[in-house]
């Protein structure tokens, strides 16, 4: 089994990682920036550019996890009564933010019997409404 859920991996963590946490020289403990590290949005912008994307540090937003993204999602794209169409299986958290967002999923089911594959786009396209903003 993976674990791919609340940060609890099933692998440690490589040596090299532990000591640099263990060698940090911090005279301070404190928050960073809300929208991440500076330093660490400005890397962000460099390997994006690498891809072709260009953005720059002030619209990256750094968050603790992949639910508080998700999150952030939801309320910064979403309204009460749109609907979002999302592929099943899904990740549960899903259901929990469009909840408190009062957005409906429209789920789009896959299937063991294909390897949960995703379906073909003419599935996704049947689904789509006026009220659906994403998928």
């Amino acid at each position: 089994m993976y674990h791919l859920n609340i940060g609890q991996p099933d692998v440690e963590t490589p040596p090299s990682i532990m000591d640099a946490v263990r060698g940090v020289k911090m005279p301070i403990l404190e928050y960073s920036h809300s929208a991440g590290n500076e330093s660490y949005r400005k890397k962000l912008t460099e390997y994006y550019a690498k891809a072709g994307i260009q953005v720059t540090k002030d619209e990256i937003l750094v968050t603790a996890g992949g639910s508080e993204a998700i999150m952030f999602a939801f309320f910064a794209c979403l309204d009460a009564g749109d609907e979002v169409i999302i592929p099943e299986p899904l990740y549960a958290n899903y259901l929990g933010f469009a909840c408190q967002t009062s957005v409906k999923v429209v789920p789009i089911r896959s299937a063991i019997e294909t390897g949960f594959e995703l379906p073909p786009l003419s599935e996704f396209e049947k689904a789509i409404t006026p009220a659906q903003r994403l998928f």
